[in-house]
C-alpha cells in the first residue's frame, strides 16, 4: 500500500508531521460517505417533516465529504507525480489548508450532528446519522496530526 507523507510548510519553517493520509483511505472514506448518502436519499421518501429536512441536509452533508475526500485524493496523485520540491512544496500548501478546513468541518459537524440527533423521529433516520456520525468520528483521527492556523 503505496503512502503519501504530508510535509507542509510553515511560517516557521518545515515541519515533519506524524499524519499520514494514503490515497486507499481517503478513496475508503469518500466511498463510505457516498453509501451513507445514497442511504439517507433512499430513506427521504417515506419521511416527512422535520425528519425529511433533517435526512436531506445530512444527505448533502455527506455529498460534501464524498466530494472533499475525492479532491484530496487529486491533490495527493498531484503530488506524487511532481518532480520538483518547489512544485512540491506548493501542492504540500494547498493540501494542508484543504486539510484543516476538513478538520475543522469534522469537528463543527460533529457538534451539529449531536444537536439534531434528540430531534429525529424515525428509527431508520436514526441510524442513517448514527452512521454519518460514526464516519465524522473516524475521519477526525486520520486528520489529527495537522497543526491548528
Amino acid at each position: 500500500m503505496k503512502k503519501i507523507y504530508l510535509l507542509l510548510l510553515f511560517t516557521s519553517g518545515i515541519t515533519n508531521l506524524s499524519a499520514e493520509i494514503s490515497l486507499r483511505q481517503a478513496k475508503e472514506k469518500e466511498e463510505l460517505y457516498a453509501g451513507i448518502q445514497s442511504d439517507l436519499i433512499s430513506s427521504m421518501g417515506s419521511l416527512r417533516g422535520d425528519d425529511f429536512s433533517i435526512a436531506s441536509n445530512m444527505s448533502d452533508l455527506s455529498r460534501l465529504y464524498a466530494t472533499k475526500l475525492s479532491h484530496l485524493q487529486d491533490l495527493l496523485k498531484i503530488k506524487d507525480n511532481i518532480d520538483n520540491s518547489q512544485g512540491k512544496s506548493y501542492v504540500d500548501k494547498i493540501i494542508d489548508e484543504r486539510i484543516t478546513s476538513l478538520k475543522g468541518d469534522c469537528d463543527r459537524d460533529r457538534a451539529m450532528i449531536a444537536g439534531i440527533l434528540p430531534l429525529i423521529k424515525n428509527s431508520a433516520l436514526l441510524v442513517f446519522i448514527n452512521k454519518l456520525k460514526e464516519e465524522l468520528n473516524s475521519t477526525a483521527p486520520m486528520l489529527q496530526g495537522t497543526p491548528e492556523k
